[in-house]
């Protein structure tokens, strides 16, 4: 029988198909795409062409053009295993995950035992968290073909995903027995090591990975991780950028280059690379939730909540994010809302040493001080070596008056990181607070804030009065007001070398060596007494009195961590004012908000400007009859002035005001003016302004002076 002239062929000639599969062969992918869609067209129920055209748009980039062809592959030939594995591959790549299952289940139907399709299933299960069907994939691949190094390798990251480690470092020295040149495998392997905490060895095994595979990207950003979890941060931040180097749309090696920049204290470039991380990865978790860290240091709390809620849609069970989202409601003010995200990151993560130490800052800000200590021992026994959590129960303790254990938990801020303040201790020069003094040379360092040195200064009376010589080393502000004081001590500002000592310690740690009590707080209130020079210039430029005078404070510097709490706004001050008294105000620097509001008060004098120093400061608290002040430097300064002294202090305040007290044993001229409830400042205002009224009341008229 003969085919009329005109009628085509059903399937396509042997050298059509043979020519085909060699332009396909050879990598002419275009021109195999173009003889593949011919025949397509030519012959419909022709499964190579379909197949040949599926693969030629898989390989050019075009998943989802890819597609149809596959499906008509596969539906024509489902006989052809690598027909169906094909279509698999494509739906996986286009996240369909379901289709792909089936598409490699008909795949081994077709070739029972067909390793890759298993591997791939495996893969498949892997991703959708379905990790006992996924290991039964893998070693089904490994049955059909026993020296399979990448079902191998891939059973590895299987069985670690699990929690079966022993197992999952025995399946990688399998793979790499079976494959000693298999860089994934090494760098794998390196990922379960870190995982572990044997960063060492880890480094180890990325480091093969990236002999073996150079362009191994993957591999280069992991020892970039091990080498940062290790402190070897430099050495990190290079590797990260050779991993950029070949990747450099990597938004994995961004961040962690980002995080590197940050430790380094270059914070710009920090969040410039997590910024390049989102815009290729807009929900990137770890990359929000690092951006919300820079926003918190730049005190940008508002925005680095948004950044830490942003990180929580993307990952809702991210316990960093929920903990550092608590920290920026704690800081922001809103403490419940910082209580319930710490929760959350415990819920999510029972036993994260750093949300129970935050939890237990909340839980003390609301007046839960037993909850609070028992977060801060838990996070302890779970971290002992946590200086956070030690620091933060030191601060309870001292608040509470227990001072013995307060004062040896106060010493862990040395290791604090937050605090910036490092010990200038080594063993050869420290102090044990016991060994005699007498004819020793002793360097006494400040630390942290203004009114810290100046509350602690009056226990280098104490050592001197042991014997010893002191040389003080003092913040560069006070170095002039301590000079004016005519003591016997060495004074230098920080920063300049100490002549030669024997021995040195800190200045706050005092308390600690000489076992201070509440009953045997020093006071020797007035310890400080202003310049002479100074008092005359400022008698003369107050002029006479007729008033009572009164010195006002309201904020401190900005950079305090706990400013939010204890600064206001000039404005609430203004119920004071109509008072008839003479208000000055004693605060060098001045918000913009409140230098606007003070230049339309006539009733305050704003010595802002004139004042240059803390000796100017001193002469004109001296010459009050009261000062008023937020809880600041210059409140200590009145103090040991021995100027009256009224502190406006938060519900919970900084830990040497206590509790429950108008006194202090820390200053006699102090009288402490508590909110009553969390926030209030409008109740202590009208609290100050009842006592002045009192004390005007009883008040005697002043008279004028010559």
């Amino acid at each position: 029988m003969t085919l009329p002239e005109n009628t085509r062929a059903d399937t396509p000639s042997t050298e059509e198909l043979s020519r085909l599969i060699s332009t396909f062969s050879e990598g002419a992918l275009q021109e195999a795409e173009t003889l593949a869609r011919l025949l397509a067209e030519r012959y419909p129920g022709a499964p190579l062409a379909w197949k040949v055209l599926g693969a030629t748009k898989y390989l050019s980039g075009e998943l989802s053009a890819a597609i149809i062809p596959m499906r008509r592959s596969a539906n024509a030939a489902p006989y052809d295993a690598e027909a169906q594995f094909n279509l698999g591959v494509a739906l996986f790549d286009l996240r369909l995950f379901e289709e792909a299952s089936l598409a490699y289940k008909a795949a081994i139907r077709a070739r029972p035992g067909y390793p890759e399709a298993h591997n791939n299933l495996g893969n498949l299960l892997r991703h959708l968290g379905k990790l006992d069907a996924s290991e039964a994939a893998y070693r089904e691949a490994l049955r059909s073909r026993p020296e399979y190094a990448l079902a191998q390798g891939n059973l590895a990251k299987c069985l670690r995903d699990s929690g079966n480690v022993e197992a999952s470092i025995r399946a990688y020295h399998s793979a790499i027995c079976i494959q000693p040149e298999y860089p994934d495998a090494y760098s794998n392997f390196g990922v379960t090591l870190k995982d572990l905490g044997l960063q060492a060895d880890a480094a180890t095994q990325f480091r093969r990975a990236i002999q073996l595979g150079p362009s191994l990207s993957e591999a280069r950003n992991n020892l970039g991780i091990a080498l940062f979890d290790s402190g070897q941060f430099k050495l990190a931040t290079s590797t990260y950028q050779s991993a950029l180097i070949l990747r450099p749309e990597y938004p994995e090696a961004l961040n962690n280059l980002g995080n590197s920049q940050r430790q380094e204290g270059n914070v710009i470039r920090g969040a410039q690379l997590f910024q390049r991380a989102l815009r290729l990865h807009p929900l990137y978790p770890e990359a929000l939730n690092n951006l919300g860290i820079i926003l918190y240091d730049r005190r940008l709390y508002k925005r680095s909540i948004s950044s830490y809620q942003s990180a929580l849609v993307s990952r809702p069970d991210y316990a960093e994010a929920y903990s550092n989202l608590g920290i920026s409601h704690y800081t922001d003010g809103t403490i419940d809302a910082a209580e319930a995200c710490l929760k959350r990151a415990l819920c999510i993560r029972p036993g994260y040493a750093e949300a129970l130490s935050n939890l237990g800052a909340t839980l003390r800000e609301q007046g839960q001080l037993s909850e609070a200590e028992v977060a801060y021992e838990e996070a302890i026994q779970l971290r002992p070596d946590y200086p956070e959590a030690h620091w933060n129960n030191a601060l309870l303790q001292l608040l509470q008056g227990h001072y013995e254990k307060g004062w040896r938990s106060y010493e862990w801020r040395f290791r604090n990181r937050e605090l910036d303040n490092p010990a200038k201790i080594s063993l050869k020069d420290s102090w044990s607070g016991e060994s005699p003094l007498k004819g020793r040379t002793i360097l006494l360092y400040a630390e942290q804030g203004l009114g810290d040195t100046i509350q602690f200064y009056r226990y280098a009376h104490l050592i001197r009065d042991r014997g010893a010589q002191i040389i003080l080393e003092v913040q560069p502000e006070l170095h002039e007001l301590f000079a004016a004081q005519k003591d016997p001590f060495t004074l230098i500002p920080r920063g300049k070398a100490p002549p030669d000592h024997d021995l040195v310690y800190p200045l706050m740690s005092l308390p600690l060596a000489l076992n201070t009590t509440l009953e045997t707080i020093p006071d020797p209130t007035p310890y400080l007494q202003p310049d002479s020079q100074a008092l005359k210039k400022w008698e003369a430029l107050l002029g006479n009195k007729s008033r009572l005078r009164i010195g006002l404070v309201a904020s401190g510097s900005q950079n305090h961590t706990e400013d939010r709490k204890r600064s206001i706004n000039w404005h609430r001050l203004a119920p004071l004012f109509q008072l008839p008294c003479e208000f000055f105000c004693l605060q060098k620097d001045l918000r913009e908000d409140d230098a606007g509001f003070l230049s339309g008060q006539p009733e305050v004098r704003n010595l802002s400007r004139a004042m240059s120093t803390f000796n100017d400061t001193a002469a004109i608290a001296s010459l009050m009859d009261l000062v008023i002040s937020v809880d600041t430097s210059i409140a200590h300064l009145s103090a040991a002035l021995g100027t009256e002294t009224w502190i406006l202090i938060p519900q919970i305040p900084d830990w040497r005001w206590l509790l429950d007290r108008e006194d202090s044993p820390w200053y006699s001229a102090v009288r402490l003016i508590r909110q009553e409830h969390r926030g209030n400042w409008e109740q202590v205002i009208l609290d100050v302004r009842m006592k002045l009224q009192d004390r005007l009341s009883s008040r005697q008229p002043v008279s004028q002076e010559p």
